[in-house]
Parts: structure tokens; sequence; C-alpha cells
């Protein structure tokens, strides 16, 4: 199976000052491209390696007051995904290489907060997944990712890792549909989330450009949901999702000590 594919983007920025009374805007327009190979064998094995291009927009400003270029990224990926012949299990491992540039960072000729696209980023990680349907009424799905990423061209930051990046993050989760007595058609579905610790700097007092860990967290969430077909109305459903069930409180991450974020609070949806 081959894939490969273009795609044009034109970006368009905008930075409005109320206080200053300036309106810089910028315009981009760029080409990236995505190629993969997968071979697929009659035993459920198919090994595959892609390449693709990625573009994100800035939102920081130069000394001109306009936004900065956008970050361009390129990652290489190649990885393995088994399916046992008959089965709906599915299982993979892939690794990728993946790298930014152009990423905002601070210009070190100026006092003031004044930003150039000088940055590097540079991330390697593997992730695993596996899905597998134990029997006919429950389903499991776990996933683990490991990220190792780190500046490898900065001003500031070089050799440290970027903020709200965890080097681990997993997750596990199970379902139960009934087939049979007055419940039949009725999902039940619990799991849980782990992100580990982040890092993120200091920008005042003697610590700065230093870091500071931002604790990691474990949620929960739970699902319940009944299958419409049972009463005539094939492809439809009825059901409420609830994620972090247990309403903690936690800090999701920080971008700078002075920019930290509560993570979203129990939230019902039907």
């Amino acid at each position: 199976h081959v894939d490969v594919s273009a795609r044009y983007d034109r970006i368009v920025s905008q930075q409005v000052s109320d206080t200053q009374g300036t309106s810089n805007r910028r315009s981009d327009d760029h080409i990236s491209g995505r190629a993969s190979l997968l071979y697929a064998l009659d035993n459920g094995l198919s090994p595959y390696l892609s390449y693709s291009q990625a573009i994100t927009p800035a939102m920081l400003p130069g000394a001109d007051g306009k936004p900065l270029k956008p970050t361009a990224a390129e990652q290489v990926e190649a990885g393995l995904r088994f399916q046992p012949p008959g089965s709906r299990d599915l299982y993979s491992i892939a690794i990728y290489d993946l790298t930014q540039k152009d990423v905002a960072t601070r210009d070190p000729n100026i006092a003031t907060a004044t930003y150039i696209p000088a940055g590097k980023v540079h991330s390697q990680g593997v992730e695993l997944e596996a899905k597998a349907a134990v029997n006919q009424n429950i389903n499991l799905t776990a996933s683990y990712t490991y990220t190792d990423a780190k500046y490898t061209d900065d001003n500031t930051y070089k050799g440290q890792r970027p903020a709200e990046v965890p080097r681990h993050m997993a997750s596990l989760w199970a379902d139960y549909t009934f087939h049979e007595t007055a419940l039949s058609g009725v999902t039940l579905g619990a799991g849980t989330r782990y992100i580990s610790s982040t890092s993120s700097f200091y920008t005042t007092g003697e610590k700065t450009n230093q870091t500071f860990e931002v604790p990691s967290y474990t949620l929960f969430d739970a699902t319940i949901k009944y299958d419409l077909a049972r009463v005539g109305l094939p492809g439809s459903s009825i059901g409420v999702n609830v994620n972090n069930l247990l309403d903690r409180k936690y800090v999701s991450s920080c971008y700078r000590d002075y920019a930290c974020y509560w993570g979203s609070e129990r939230q019902s949806v039907g």
C-alpha cells in the first residue's frame, strides 16, 4: 500500500494592539508533502515506513511587531502492526524522529521580550497500542507513549526539555456489552489516563531560565450507552460520557512560571 500526497496552506496571521493602536499582518504560503509505504503480510503483520512535513503558525511577534514565520516540521516514522487473521484485535508499535525548526526563541540582542525564529526542537519516541476483544462482551484498549524531546538549537534553552511535553503517557480502557437479559444493548465502560510530570521555566529572579517541575496526574473516565438497534433504530445509540470522573483538581501544564493552567474539571456529555 503506497500513499503519496501534497498539501498547500496559506496562513494569514494578524496581531492587534489596542493600547498602542497598531495592527500587524503576515501571510505565508507553504507546500508540504507526505509519503508512506505499508506491506501487508498474510500472517497479519504489516510493517510500514512514512515521511511527513507540517507547518504551524507562530503566535509571537518579532522586533518589527509582526508575527514570526511559521514553524516547519519533518518526521520519519517506522512501525509494525499486527492483526491476527480472523480477529478484530490490533496491536501496533511505532518509533518516530521529529524535528521542528524556526521555533520562536528570545532575541539575546534586545532586552525586551522580542523573539526570533531561531530555535530547533528534536523529538524521538515510541508508541505502543493494543486493542483486544477478550470475549464477545469485553473489549480492552491500552496505550503507552514515550517522548524524548529537547531544544537542540536555542539562545536560552539549548539542551533542555520543552515546556508542557510529558515524557510518559499511558491509558487503559475496558468496556462490557450486554447481549442477553433485560440489559441487552447496554455498554458500560471505564478507563484511566496517566500523564507524567512536565517541565517549565522560571522567567524572573535568580532562577531565570531554570526549570521547575509540574506534577504528574492520573484521571478516570467512564461511559454508559445503549444501542437503539434493540428498539428498531439500527446505527443509532444514546449514552453519556464522563471525563475526569472523580473531579480531580490538578495543574495540566505550565508554559512559564507566570502561565499555568488548571486541568478540565468533571465533564459529562450526553
